[in-house]
């Protein structure tokens, strides 16, 4: 009965339904795992996806170009536009344009339903991953549903969301990847490939996912595979540079070599001294928390997987003045950052007096955030009287 209030609220009004269902689900009598891994989920993602839906399309250059790629479909055969799509990776990059026509074939040229769908896909993706985190973490029901809420309403997610949508998706399945491999125990090379094959960018994380790692604490073993992995950031575009002679850029992984074998800039400002530091320092904090903490102790490939987001920082800051690389793997750092607050969150102590204030603060943050946005949503100054039934009236 819980769910059907909750879904009907939603409806009326898309932002008192996810805040009721948070009170719900925190204070009310039941708060099942189902409560959070279907219905909290579910909405969270759906809200999102809502919300970019009223994004004012012609303003943001990429959006405009991904929806005019879109709606280029009903032109094309299925094998045209599968290879034609794209600028840089045409032919290389083929799961996206392959989940273009699949959407296309549902909802035709809907191109705001387009728009829910994709970020629907992706917000699930990402909120799922952090549900299974948490229960291989032994982090308390509150603290994952205030994680799930995080990771839907934080800024630097939301703004790339209906941005960069191939890289937004990639980076869904990315996490969904390391959480499955790392702590379900399944291999999941179809998704691998997937995700590859939406953004190529993706090719970097492989090996740091699928090379295992044995120990459970830090040791000479991982300190010699951390070095390692250090020296390889230094010298990964000489690397790059040999093994892209063997592969044709007509194909994906040569396409991927070649790209890391150049310097590269982009259009977008550098990082800056200020998000460098602040990287390094919540990684700084959630690694010592997983070292250090009782509660993470015996939790298989705890280690592997703070290893990884190690390792991309790394590559951030040594890559610091290559802007496209540093910038978009930036990009990969903010999915990462939901899964490091909660994470160090649970390591304090009656942290769960102060959610409240946490969840209103962060409640209140994408809301003003939504409306002083460089990109204009429509449903931003409507926010607390928008209903869903207005789209269908």
């Amino acid at each position: 009965m819980n769910s059907i209030a909750i879904i009907v609220i939603f409806i009326i009004n898309p932002l008192v339904g996810i805040i009721l269902n948070y009170l719900l689900i925190n204070y009310g009598k039941t708060n099942s795992d189902k409560d959070i891994k279907y219905r909290t989920i579910f909405i969270c993602s759906l809200f999102i996806g809502i919300v970019n839906s009223s994004k004012v399309i012609f303003e943001d250059p990429d959006l405009t170009w991904y929806v005019n790629g879109y709606l280029e479909i009903p032109y094309k055969s299925f094998f045209n536009y599968i290879f034609e799509f794209g600028i840089n990776g045409k032919g290389r990059e083929l799961a996206f344009p392959f989940i273009n026509y699949i959407l296309y074939f549902i909802i035709g040229n809907n191109e705001r339903m387009y728009i829910v769908l994709v970020t629907l896909i992706s917000y699930y993706l990402l909120n799922l991953s952090l549900y299974y985190y948490c229960t291989k973490m032994n982090i308390s029901k509150r603290l994952m549903l205030f994680g799930i809420y995080f990771m839907t309403l934080f800024p630097m997610i939301f703004t790339t969301s209906a941005t960069i949508l191939r890289q937004t998706l990639s980076g869904a399945m990315l996490q969904m990847l390391i959480i499955s491999v790392l702590f379900m125990e399944k291999k999941r090379i179809w998704l691998a490939v997937t995700m590859f094959l939406t953004h190529v960018t993706t090719l970097f994380f492989i090996p740091l996912i699928y090379i295992r790692q044995s120990a459970t604490k830090v040791n000479i073993k991982t300190g010699l595979y951390l070095f390692i992995l250090i020296v390889f950031l230094f010298i990964y575009q000489n690397i790059a540079e040999v093994f892209s002679s063997y592969f044709s850029t007509s194909n994906a992984i040569g396409y991927a070599l070649n790209r890391a074998a150049v310097d590269t800039k982009f259009e977008l400002r550098e990082l800056g001294i200020f998000k460098i530091i602040f990287n390094s320092f919540f990684t700084i904090l959630f690694y010592v928390s997983i070292v250090r903490n009782k509660t993470y102790k015996n939790v298989k490939n705890r280690l592997h997987y703070a290893n990884i987001i190690v390792v991309l920082v790394l590559f951030i800051i040594v890559n610091i003045n290559q802007t496209e690389l540093s910038v978009r793997f930036n990009f990969y750092f903010w999915q990462f950052f939901p899964f490091l607050i909660i994470t160090i969150l649970n390591t304090i102590k009656n942290i769960t007096l102060i959610l409240p204030l946490l969840f209103v603060l962060l409640v209140t943050y994408f809301i003003y955030y939504l409306n002083t946005s460089i990109w204009t949503y429509e449903i931003a100054p409507k926010i607390f009287i928008y209903s869903i039934l207005m789209e269908l009236f």
